[in-house]
């Protein structure tokens, strides 16, 4: 190839020489000019040292979006795990909420009713006796029942009184109701064979009977006025 190439057309393969993109033949005559051409071998390395400089600056770039983007990766899953343990959080606590919640059932004609049945009992003897029992009914899903009983000295007569009041939760209130040979009951033992019966009186009476037991017999019969009579009899 002919060394006698003008200066003006050699600066122009420079930056193509830098980048390693000529092609051979034109690569061999730029490196044959600037062997003998000390201005066009200045400027190629200068333009050699500008490229590295580039090359590490854009580096040194890359390098801190890579840090950047690394942090925010290491941020994007904290902030993923934070709302996940949130997000299980409140769905326990809504789970709990939802089978643990209790609210009382509020009294309805024909809601809550007594039912005498006879039953049979297995005494600490080991034989079979029957057992009239007082069945309060409930014809809703019941989660839970209160119940308060004292026996009353009343005019000369002894009652057995009892307090019963029953809950419900979201669970119960939106499960499917029950048939009705399903039904749900709080059964009271009302009189076992062989032993004297006492007067009973049963009332729903809306409360969790918190500090009944500590109440005087006449503080205890008074809050059946705060109940409705369910049944009354012997």
């Amino acid at each position: 190839m002919n060394n006698n190439i003008d200066c003006a057309i050699i600066r122009d393969l420079l930056p193509l020489y830098a980048d390693n993109v000529l092609s051979e033949e034109s690569r061999a005559a730029v490196s044959e000019h600037i062997k003998t051409c000390e201005h066009c071998e200045r400027e190629l390395i200068q333009m050699q040292t500008e490229i590295k400089k580039t090359t590490q600056d854009n580096k040194a770039k890359i390098d801190i979006l890579k840090a950047i983007k690394k942090k925010f990766f290491w941020k994007n899953i904290l902030i993923a795990v934070i709302s996940f343990i949130i997000t299980v959080a409140v769905a326990i606590g809504g789970f709990n909420l939802f089978i643990s919640h209790t609210a009382f059932i509020e009294y309805e004609d024909g809601l809550i009713w007594v039912e005498t049945v006879n039953t049979e009992s297995l005494t600490a003897d080991g034989l079979t006796t029957t057992v009239k029992a007082l069945d309060v009914i409930c014809d809703k899903n019941i989660w839970g029942s209160y119940s308060a009983s004292r026996i009353i000295d009343n005019d000369d007569k002894k009652t057995m009184v009892t307090y019963i009041c029953c809950t419900e939760t979201l669970l119960t209130k939106l499960s499917p109701k029950h048939k009705k040979e399903d039904k749900q009951f709080i059964r009271l033992v009302a009189e076992v064979e062989g032993i004297p019966s006492l007067e009973r009186e049963i009332y729903y009476l809306i409360a969790s009977f918190d500090g009944f037991e500590e109440m005087s017999d006449d503080e205890f019969y008074t809050q059946r006025n705060n109940g409705v009579l369910l049944f009354k009899g012997g």
